[in-house]
């Protein structure tokens, strides 16, 4: 599914996005990520720093949601889709 334009680059402008995954137990879990760039029309890359729950929930469910808000012009969007983890060493510059 592509991602409108000025929704991505809206994504990409915000210090950070609330991501929210499905543990184990079917119980949401929401977590503040930084975001490190997109992919035109199609992706947005998170970076998960520690490793915990989100990753631990998307390991077993790639099921997300990926709100952002820009609190001065009383502007959001969330996006729900499937995440793909990338490991360290496939992730290029």
């Amino acid at each position: 599914m592509q991602i409108d334009k000025d929704i991505l680059h809206f994504f990409i402008k915000q210090d950070s996005v609330v991501v929210s995954t499905i543990d184990p137990q079917g119980r949401i879990h929401c977590s503040v990520k930084g975001i490190v760039g997109g992919r035109e029309n199609d992706k947005i890359f998170l970076i998960d720093l520690y490793l915990r729950q989100t990753f631990q929930n998307l390991k077993k469910n790639p099921t997300i949601s990926i709100a952002a808000v820009d609190e001065h012009l009383f502007k959001g969007y969330a996006l729900q889709g499937t995440a793909e983890i990338i490991p360290r060493d496939k992730i290029h510059q």
